[in-house]
């Protein structure tokens, strides 16, 4: 290209009588050659920014993907604390149950059951409670 275009406008080259046939056919080269380096400049250009979209929207798409994640963890977290205290709860709940059982047992220590309806409802109660956790 480069030689076709000092061929073909450099008047001293264009001048000479051993190149002066070929100072057109050069111009017209020099022209393509030039038409054909603009449009690859213009391919690669083309190119970087469909590339740079891409990688965009991947990079938003990642970031809704994290932010995603850390919504799902937090709602974790804070289920977890939830079903510990819940837990906690029942826990007490089956204490003071044990403590009812054993304060009847101490008030009469003659029966052979010492459970009365209301006891094995209360134990029902908090087994019906634990088993839908």
């Amino acid at each position: 290209m480069a030689a076709a275009f000092v061929i073909s406008h450099m008047p001293i080259v264009r001048d000479l009588p051993a190149v002066k046939p070929y100072a057109i056919a050069a111009g017209v080269i020099a022209y393509l050659a030039l038409a054909d380096l603009a449009l690859c400049i213009g391919y690669r250009i083309s190119d970087e920014h469909a590339e740079t979209a891409r990688l965009k929207t991947e990079l938003r798409w990642r970031e809704n993907q994290l932010e995603q994640q850390k919504a799902t963890a937090d709602d974790a977290e804070r289920i977890a604390q939830e079903k510990a205290a819940e837990a906690e709860e029942l826990k007490g709940k089956v204490s003071d149950y044990e403590k009812a059982l054993e304060a009847a047992a101490a008030a009469n220590p003659q029966s052979a059951c010492a459970l009365s309806d209301d006891d094995v409802a209360r134990l029902r109660a908090l087994s019906r409670r634990a088993r839908k956790r």
